[in-house]
């Protein structure tokens, strides 16, 4: 069933900014960090196609962000390794059952 997520923080001019930037191309190698305006409050909203939502609401949405996407997948259940890109800092090694390392 398509789910349809929306991302808000306290700001109405921040959440309009955030969203905006979806729709601009190549906007997601915009500079991190940037200082928007408002406070740490944020929500998240899930709403299925039959009407039914579900959503979360805090502060500290760097800190929210990791706990949800951890309570949903674990990353082994979404890749293996032959999905992870190597390069940019990213080195995989492979051990076999029994090796010492």
């Amino acid at each position: 069933m398509p789910v349809r997520t929306y991302f808000g923080v306290d700001s109405r001019l921040a959440t309009a900014a955030l969203a905006a930037l979806t729709w601009i191309p190549g906007a997601s190698r915009a500079p991190r960090r940037l200082p928007l305006p408002g406070g740490d409050r944020w929500l998240v909203l899930a709403r299925a196609e039959d009407g039914t939502s579900r959503w979360a609401s805090g502060q500290v949405e760097a800190y929210a962000t990791a706990v949800l996407a951890a309570g949903v997948h674990h990353l082994h259940q979404v890749l293996t390794l032959a999905d992870v890109p190597t390069g940019r800092g990213i080195h995989l090694e492979r051990r076999t059952p029994g090796e010492v390392g």
